[in-house]
């Protein structure tokens, strides 16, 4: 059986256009879009049964998505630059300290060594990293409480 051909698509009116965004940003419920509206509920959901209305929520809401991903792109960009910069720093204060794990003999070097990846990995400070290696313990300082 061919199928039903769908009347053309009509242009929504502002007052509609507005329902569209206040059903996409779903702060309100459909009373609250109402009132705002200064219609009644059941216009509004005769509204959202029109494929217009969804169209233009869809446009919407593929525009909301391209701004996101522009967003995102952008702060990743930013985020690869910072930990790029971050990686250089910890080579340089590596390459600095690197007498240091030259000096140390077998085990001894590669128990300091762990000390001194762990406490890099768990944020310590320079100098909270440098004393796990020079130790070769990694003894994180505890944190006083205050009562």
């Amino acid at each position: 059986m061919p199928r039903k051909k769908l009347p053309p698509m009509r242009p929504l009116t502002e007052q509609q256009k507005r329902a569209v965004q206040l059903t996409y940003d779903n702060f309100l419920s459909v009373q609250e879009i109402a009132d705002e509206l200064g219609i009644h509920r059941s216009t509004l959901w005769r509204w959202k049964q029109m494929r217009e209305f969804w169209a233009d929520w869809h446009r919407i809401d593929r525009n909301q998505r391209r701004k996101w991903e522009r967003r995102e792109a952008k702060r990743m960009v930013q985020e690869e630059a910072y930990w790029a910069e971050q990686i250089k720093i910890a080579e340089e204060n590596l390459q600095k300290e690197s007498e240091k794990l030259v000096n140390k003999p077998g085990k001894a070097w590669y128990a300091a060594y762990n000390a001194y990846i762990k406490a890099q990995l768990h944020g310590h400070s320079w100098a909270d990293v440098m004393r796990c290696f020079e130790t070769g313990e990694y003894k994180p300082r505890r944190r006083r409480r205050h009562r």
